[in-house]
């Protein structure tokens, strides 16, 4: 039988999976998604866990395949060695219980089905250097822009960590006017700083885009002014890491066309030369990374 690794991107919204082959390949119709339940009970959480779980079994069965293992790609606060959720935000209910054991409980995974937890910015590079846009770049960071900033760097084809799975170094919570960087990069840093330009406009990052992309000045310039911001706050950062490539993820990575310019400019005028890319797989990456993780 072939082998191949079930892959979970476990979201505050939902739970994203698929079967992942030896080539960075999501086997065709193996990837499904549920809802998370993150804000309800912890028999909520765990029967998504539970349903994904079964529902890949299903699918190995009826095309002869052995699941090999699981990958499971997650924010943090977490315990990634325990495999048990820090988090009190979200997905409360579960918190410090040890996952691993849920997913081998009877019906599901064998008990010796190797499990890993990868932190979900350290599971995006992974994906995009095994089959994205960092494929064969040894040195590379990432940097996800979203609901949150997140920050993760490869040296030597290795993601750095901080001993126990967690970013070896936070950017997040960098001071930035009167506040931290994450509280103008990010979905509501775009839409108050869009705000301040029309008062009038209550747009999300998406529609923002669209406008900048039809001649919109305000939209526009709120963009620009994000990657001029992302280049003069981690040049440092960069530089400390002897970094010149970066790949973009998050779901404002699909408006970089409209900042990642003014990012890579930013960045050279300081003296840094950058290459900057969008992610090739922004859908899959995290997936990919997950079951990368389990291969390492």
């Amino acid at each position: 039988m072939k082998d191949a690794t079930l892959a979970i991107d476990a979201g505050g919204t939902t739970f994203k999976s698929a079967l992942v082959g030896d080539d960075a390949e999501i086997l065709p119709d193996s990837s499904m998604q549920v809802a998370s339940h993150s804000d309800g009970a912890a028999d909520e959480i765990l029967a998504a866990y539970h349903d994904i779980t079964r529902t890949a079994l299903e699918y190995a069965g009826a095309h002869g395949l052995t699941i090999a293992g699981l990958g499971v790609a997650t924010p943090g606060p977490f315990d990634y060695e325990r495999g048990a959720s820090l988090m009190t935000h979200k997905f409360q209910a579960i918190r410090g219980l040890p996952l691993r054991d849920r997913f081998r409980a009877p019906g599901l995974l064998p008990a010796d089905a190797p499990i890993v937890f990868v932190q979900d910015v350290h599971a995006f590079l992974l994906g995009e250097h095994w089959g994205g846009a960092a494929r064969g770049i040894a040195d590379v960071a990432a940097i996800t822009v979203g609901t949150g900033l997140g920050f993760g760097v490869m040296k030597d084809g290795r993601v750095l960590d901080n001993g126990k799975g967690g970013p070896h170094r936070v950017v997040f919570d960098l001071p930035y006017g009167d506040g931290i960087l994450e509280d103008r990069v990010s979905r509501r840093g775009i839409i108050a700083a869009y705000r301040r330009r029309s008062p009038e406009a209550d747009l999300d990052v998406v529609d923002i885009a669209a406008k900048a992309r039809g001649g919109d000045v305000a939209a526009a310039e709120v963009f620009a002014e994000t990657g001029a911001i992302l280049g003069r706050e981690l040049a440092g950062v960069l530089s400390e890491y002897a970094i010149s490539d970066v790949v973009f993820g998050g779901q404002i990575s699909r408006s970089f066309d409209l900042f990642g310019p003014r990012f890579q400019k930013t960045l050279s005028r300081m003296g840094q030369t950058v290459r900057a890319a969008r992610g090739g797989n922004l859908e899959f990456a995290a997936l990919l990374g997950a079951a990368r993780a389990l291969k390492s």
